[in-house]
């Protein structure tokens, strides 16, 4: 990944404070990110793999039966 996307993602306005907290080496870099990415999938995975509950309506509660007594 360019650092400047690296940049951009940290907030940094200018290149050279990136770099100076980076100190990065572009294979570092790629395998940094590589790590990050790999984070952020099985994440995900993990997210769609849990059952999902569909919330309740009213159409799905039981109605409430009234008896009148005249």
């Amino acid at each position: 990944m360019p650092i400047i996307y690296v940049s951009n993602m940290l907030g940094h306005v200018n290149l050279n404070t990136t770099s100076r907290y980076l100190n990065v080496r572009r294979r570092g870099l790629h395998l940094a990110m590589r790590a990050y990415d790999e984070s952020r999938l099985a994440i995900s995975l993990q997210a769609e793999a849990e059952p999902k509950t569909e919330p309740t309506t009213d159409q799905d509660q039981p109605t409430e039966q009234k008896s009148y007594v005249s």
